[in-house]
């Protein structure tokens, strides 16, 4: 019993791990200018999958839940934009803003990860799709 228990974590840990693992969205899935928006946490917080997931909401806008590990595109007008982003576990945990600017036709990949003291901010990294340079935000 203790062996198919440590083979049952063993499992759980490893789909959890590559669970995770996801690449940066083609910038010809979408049309128009806008951001893939993902929430990720590490393997440690593996207990995270239990809640909704993050939510984010763009330029003071309607705000969104988007489950862990689930990419969503967000079309935007091209500008400046403001995001904030947390998610909810002992209240409002992880909270993160900032500022990023979008030119006509361009897409974006926002990557939220965990802190891993969940009352510390979160980790932001936006990226330009087509180019895979990293966007100062």
């Amino acid at each position: 019993m203790k062996n198919m228990n440590t083979k049952l974590i063993v499992c759980l840990l490893f789909i959890t791990l590559i669970s995770g693992c996801t690449s940066i969205p083609q910038s010809g899935n979408v049309a128009g200018t806008g951001i893939h928006v993902e929430g990720t946490h590490g393997i440690s917080q593996i207990f995270l999958n239990f809640t909704e997931g993050i939510t984010i909401q763009f330029d003071n806008g309607k705000a969104e839940t988007l489950a862990w590990n689930q990419s969503k595109y967000y079309t935007l007008s091209p500008g400046s934009h403001t995001y904030s982003i947390y998610f909810k576990y002992m209240g409002k945990s992880g909270k993160t803003k900032g500022t990023f600017s979008i030119s006509k036709g361009q897409k974006l990949f926002l990557r939220y990860k965990t802190p891993l003291v969940v009352m510390n901010s979160g980790n932001v990294k936006i990226i330009d799709i087509e180019t895979k340079e990293s966007i100062g935000h």
